[in-house]
């Protein structure tokens, strides 16, 4: 589908309602893309630093230990790089999400996720809102940016159209998967993947089903993931949310 974002909000309002995601053409440039994807690595040349904080890890890697990097992610990116708030790809994004949403869209979360080639880390099924329980609701769109083309072969997102309307699922951790990782059962014979490129969004609903396959591709796969909603940031600080967010905050509880 080619952009037209404002005109056609109301279709995309009702194909997001129906689906729970939503695949986007040329929303941005090559260009664009580009200067996201330049800002991303060379944070990634600096991933051992960041790991020794907050805000990175490699997902990949089983109970800490690895022989190779696999799938290194970097948290709340724009902490660490500024200016990937007023790049193109950030703008052209919230804009398309503003018109989604009616009303103008506010940043909550980001994260890059680097796949390295060759390798065997899939990115597990779940929904957004299983690393946040069901006490917390933000009523966000989740973007998903793709840096190179995306395929099956090097590890693209799927979804399972319709599953957010089937309400939280219960989300657990796997001695399969890294510590960090959340995870939930799923038909994978209800899926479809994404094929996309630079410029392209995918944006899904905090309860709709997704999942991508590993990397087995000759080259990396670079994605920036970036959360909106209508308060943005604050909606943690909304009524239904400030318990069981102080909850998860100090306490280190879950839902």
């Amino acid at each position: 589908m080619t952009m037209s974002v404002a005109s056609a909000s109301e279709d995309l309002r009702a194909q997001f309602a129906r689906d729970g995601f939503l695949i986007l053409r040329n929303v941005f440039s090559q260009s664009a893309a580009r200067e996201l994807a330049d800002m991303l690595n060379a944070l990634y040349e600096n991933f051992d630093r960041h790991a020794e904080g907050r805000f990175a890890r490699d997902v990949g890697m089983r109970n800490g230990l690895a022989d190779m990097r696999r799938q290194p992610e970097i948290d709340r990116a724009v902490r660490l790089c500024p200016d990937l708030l007023t790049c193109e790809a950030y703008v052209a994004t919230r804009d398309v999400c503003s018109a989604i949403l009616g009303r103008p869209a506010r940043y909550v979360f980001d994260h890059a996720i680097l796949k390295m080639p060759g390798s065997d880390t899939p990115t597990a099924w779940h929904q957004d809102q299983g690393y946040m329980g069901d006490g917390i609701v933000i009523d966000s769109l989740n973007c998903w940016l793709p840096l190179q083309p995306v395929s099956a072969a090097n590890g693209t997102l799927c979804y399972v159209p319709g599953s957010h309307l089937r309400g939280y699922q219960r989300h657990f951790r796997s001695d399969a998967l890294n510590p960090h990782v959340m995870t939930t059962v799923v038909d994978e014979s209800e899926a479809i993947c994404v094929e996309a490129g630079p410029g392209d969004l995918s944006l899904h609903h905090p309860l709709t089903l997704h999942g991508a396959g590993a990397n087995v591709s000759d080259r990396e796969r670079l994605a920036w993931s970036v959360h909106f909603s209508g308060f943005g940031r604050f909606d943690y600080l909304r009524p239904r949310n400030i318990l069981p967010t102080l909850k998860r905050r100090f306490v280190g509880l879950e839902g």
